[in-house]
């Protein structure tokens, strides 16, 4: 992702009240992004959501074929990010 494309994303972010950039007092240019507690609800959200597909798919699955898939899954991602960016 470009520092373009990323300051646009957290622009976004900061404007929905998901996060707030501060200044780094050491650093002429850094800045740190932190979430705010609705950023905090809204990973808490995700992962809970998460949580629960896995679990509804390991029911129907089974454990094995649910590791199996979730070991795939993590291949075709590792392949699909070949340079760290999210392109390959």
């Amino acid at each position: 992702m470009s520092k373009q494309a990323m300051n646009h994303l957290l622009g976004q972010l900061t404007e929905l009240g998901y996060v707030e950039r501060r200044a780094l007092p050491d650093s002429e240019r850094g800045i740190a992004v932190w979430l705010t507690p609705r950023g905090e609800k809204a990973v808490t959200l995700m992962r809970q959501t998460v949580m629960a597909l896995e679990a509804e798919w390991k029911a129907l699955l089974g454990e094995q074929r649910f590791g199996e898939l979730r070991t795939a899954l993590v291949a075709l991602n590792e392949h699909l990010d070949v340079d760290g960016r999210g392109s390959t």
